[in-house]
């Protein structure tokens, strides 16, 4: 009987992984590494294709362990022996959800009408420092429709003191009908 495993289940799988040996960023950052490996067209195309002969990747295999964990460089090769690496980037989102869960990683996500300068980002880190423990990962975005302010989202939190939420909180509660 076939069985398909989802890929959450590998992710989880290796996250538990890394949280025995303690490592689970440096995972994450091993799989990072191995995703922007990816980004190659060359290397995408022979880390998809079907082998017969599985030992065609060792050297692959065996120059990846010269840097990553062994315990990664072993989920790799059960990643492409499933057939699963055009999954990849899922797999990847998968494992940063499990960090994030598990409170080993911050996933920021930061919204602004113009792009924040340096200055401003450190205050915006001094802040978030103050608040959230660990290490973080941040994503910049610009959103042109706001009014002022940032929208800040850390993990599940969201932080909004843009002029367009407040405007279009009042909005939503009639606040402008009679006017």
């Amino acid at each position: 009987m076939l069985m398909i495993i989802s890929t959450k289940v590998y992710a989880e799988a290796l996250y538990q992984v890394g949280v025995e040996t303690r490592n689970p960023l440096e995972f994450y950052n091993a799989l990072q590494t191995f995703q922007e490996f990816l980004n190659d067209e060359e290397f995408y195309r022979i880390m998809t294709a079907t082998f017969l002969d599985q030992d065609a990747l060792e050297p692959v295999w065996s120059e990846l362990g010269k840097t990553f964990p062994q315990e990664v460089v072993k989920f790799l090769k059960m990643i492409q022996d499933a057939k699963l690496m055009s999954d990849f980037d899922r797999i990847v989102r998968e494992y940063r959800d499990f960090l994030e869960e598990g409170k080993h990683l911050n996933v920021v996500e930061v919204t602004s009408p113009n792009v924040l300068s340096e200055n401003e980002k450190e205050q915006l880190m001094a802040n978030l420092k103050l608040r959230y423990e660990g290490v973080f990962e941040i994503d910049y975005n610009v959103d042109a429709s706001l009014i002022k302010g940032l929208v800040v989202r850390v993990n599940h939190d969201i932080y909004d003191t843009s002029i367009k939420s407040k405007l279009d909180r009042i909005l939503n509660q009639g606040g402008l009908e009679n006017e």
